[in-house]
């Protein structure tokens, strides 16, 4: 299973999924590019894209982004790390919970 990892760094926020650079959604309509974490906004909404349609594909990240990033995204602290395995245990439960996917 992946891991995710998020740090601080001097030239910004560093994002990698097993060691490489975490890439950014496939589906990018966020007015920025750079991943960011800690609160709500559109850099914590990119990394959660990202972080879902790596682990689950881009129809869950574009579904499921908003509700990733109040779970998780906007919790994270200045480093954090993240498993596949709970990435999937959380979509498992929302999707059984009948949480309603963004557009629906």
């Amino acid at each position: 299973m992946k891991r995710y990892t998020g740090r601080l760094a001097d030239n910004g926020a560093l994002v990698e999924v097993d060691g490489l650079p975490l890439a950014p959604p496939p589906r990018i309509e966020h007015p920025t590019t750079e991943f960011a974490w800690g609160y709500f906004g559109s850099g914590p909404l990119l990394l959660a894209e990202a972080i879902l349609a790596d682990s689950l594909g881009p129809e869950a990240a574009a579904a499921f982004a908003q509700a990733f990033l109040h779970a998780f995204v906007a919790r994270f602290e200045s480093s954090w790390e993240l498993h596949e395995l709970d990435v999937r245990a959380w979509y498992a439960r929302v999707t059984a919970g009948g949480v309603r996917p963004r557009g629906a």
